[in-house]
């Protein structure tokens, strides 16, 4: 029965099944019930407690809230008499099933639903006349209880890239992955950093950050800082907000070549101006961001110094001394660190090209003739612009690479990374180029055991003996693989899974496929396992079983073992049946 009921006359009721939270975010329930008045009435029953009182069942956070707004002299004038509160009354039979119904059946707003109403309700103000974003945001806000913050941040997520907003409805990835990638508010690169998220089978939250943040700077670097934001913005250059990280970190600065250009026309000056107060014959404005821990290119004729304070003042005047941007961006020093004339050719330099040269192939850095002063070095914007297309030659060697799939370095090779060569080119891989080929290092996966069995031919090998056997492929002849049977054999891959954790973030699974395409390889090598990798899909093939999975490596070993079990349960009634 409906009615209305004074609120001093309401309690919540012991029936009420809720005991736990009840308190929890009552202020902005507050705000939207003097917004919009109280939607849904109170479930309340008469305990036969006299002079009308009537305990809440249901609505118990609803009847705090309307007390908060009471005793605050905030209640709205004109929208609902305080002492008519609407009620519909129940009786006490079914009191503690009504308010367990109320709270059980209630189901979570899809988070892009919730997103496109906040942004269709900002849409409508701005329909009804009010010009003023600002204002639009803090009435929103106070209608539904909520920070100026929390509203811009879903409208930040409503504007997502469309596929991305779809991965979230279909809950492929969640809340926290979508705020990553709206730190930046550019619906292109969203949508190559959630492709190259994809590619990789997985969306980790401290990648695609680190992702988005590669292609921004912050207000509150020093290298921003000693730019300059007014120059910057003179400049036609973008700030954007960073909505989920914290006013601390700064806003973004989203046109960096800008900033570098600055940087780089402030800095090559004031590096000029520093390098003789400090004793030396020339200066060098050193990197900034991703590129602060690399050294500008060497200069022909010169060599590295890590510690200029080491040479006497006339190596010194003959140095270019790298110079970098405080910490505070305010203004450029001269650092311990440069470049000096060579006084002679290295051998190990000479060595290295007569090696080089008998293979076919010339080094690509060769020893220089010593010079009398340092050679005018190259500018920041040439230094990044060189790195960039070094980075473009990599990606090339690496899609002109010859397939491994197919061949018996399938799931064994892998590129080395690139911080393993010394190349003054960047960051590509290669080592060894002449007029029409590179030489690229690649890395092999060897398996332990392989290398034990390899040791008496190595012992024989090192002392000039025969050896003892004539290949690894005899290895298989002379000591066959013990046969397991397909339940043993998926014991044996569970058991391997139970001793690694392959939950760490900062790895994002990687260190789990590794593992699992080692235990592959180990499968092929001993059990006769066939293995194969058709575009996003893995298949294995194993004791006769083939399972296909598009979840990774370790998810397919998963599924493999899931269905070896499911065949041997099958199988078990038809072997009793006949042996019976």
């Amino acid at each position: 029965m409906h009615s209305t009921a004074p609120l001093a006359a309401l309690y919540v009721s012991a029936l009420n099944v809720r005991k736990t939270d009840r308190a929890l975010d009552i202020e902005p329930l507050a705000d939207n019930i003097a917004a919009h008045g109280l939607i849904e009435p109170l479930v309340v029953v008469d305990e036969g407690k006299g002079h009308g009182a009537l305990g809440v069942i249901a609505g118990g956070r609803r009847y705090l809230a309307l007390q908060l707004l009471a005793n605050g002299g905030e209640w709205p004038v004109g929208k609902l008499d305080v002492m008519a509160i609407p009620v519909s009354i129940r009786g006490l039979d079914e009191a503690r099933e009504i308010s367990l119904s109320e709270n059980v059946h209630s189901v979570v707003m899809n988070p892009v639903d919730e997103l496109e109403a906040y942004a269709a309700i900002i849409a409508d103000y701005a329909a009804g006349g009010e010009a003023d974003e600002e204002a639009r945001i803090a009435r929103c806000a106070r209608h539904f209880g909520k920070t100026e913050r929390y509203v811009e941040q879903r409208l930040r997520l409503a504007a997502l890239a469309p596929e991305i907003r779809d991965a979230l409805r279909a809950g492929t990835i969640g809340l926290d992955v979508a705020k990553a990638y709206a730190t930046v508010a550019d619906p292109e690169l969203q949508r190559q950093v959630f492709a190259g998220q994809e590619a990789q089978r997985g969306h980790s939250v401290s990648a695609i950050r680190r992702a988005m943040a590669g292609r921004t700077y912050r207000t509150t670097d020093r290298w921003v800082v000693y730019a300059g934001l007014d120059d910057y913005v003179a400049a036609g250059g973008r700030l954007d907000r960073d909505l989920f990280m914290g006013v601390e970190q700064g806003s973004l600065v989203l046109d960096t070549a800008i900033i570098d250009r600055l940087c780089t026309e402030k800095g090559d000056a004031e590096a000029q101006r520093c390098a003789p107060e400090s004793g030396f014959g020339a200066g060098i404005l050193r990197g900034w961001g991703d590129a602060s821990c690399m050294w500008p290119r060497t200069p022909p004729g010169c060599e590295r110094v890590y510690a200029l304070s080491d040479l006497t003042p006339e190596e010194r005047a003959a140095s270019t001394v790298l110079c970098a941007i405080t910490p505070d961006g305010k203004r450029v020093k001269a650092t311990d660190e440069g470049f000096r004339p060579i006084r002679q050719l290295q051998e190990s330099n000479a060595a290295s090209a007569s090696a080089a040269a008998a293979s076919g192939f010339l080094p690509l850095r060769t020893g220089a003739t010593a010079a009398a002063t340092p050679a005018k070095a190259e500018s920041e914007i040439e230094r990044l612009a060189r790195i960039r297309r070094a980075k473009i030659e990599a990606a090339a060697l690496r899609l002109a690479f010859p397939r491994f799939e197919g061949t018996p370095l399938d799931g064994r090779a892998y590129w080395a990374p690139a911080e393993v060569f010394d190349d003054p080119r960047g960051t590509l891989p290669a080592v060894q180029e002449d007029e029409d080929h590179y030489a690229v290092a690649v890395y092999v996966r060897i398996p332990k055991a392989d290398v034990h069995r390899a040791m008496d031919d190595a012992e024989a090998q090192v002392d000039g003996l025969p050896p003892k056997r004539r290949s690894t492929e005899d290895w298989t002849e002379e000591t066959p693989p013990e046969a397991l049977t397909a339940p043993e054999l998926a014991d044996m891959i569970d058991k391997r899974f139970a001793v690694v954790s392959y939950e760490d973030d900062y790895d994002g699974g990687r260190a789990a496929e590794r593992f699992a395409l080692d235990l592959i390889a180990e499968l092929q090598r001993d059990h006769g396992a066939r293995y194969r990798s058709t575009g996003h899909t893995d298949v294995l093939t194993l004791a006769g079983i083939t399972c296909s999975c598009t979840a990774g490596r370790r998810a397919l070993l998963r599924a493999w073992a899931r269905k070896a079990r499911e065949a041997d349960t099958a199988a078990a009634p038809a072997e009793l049946e006949t042996a019976l």
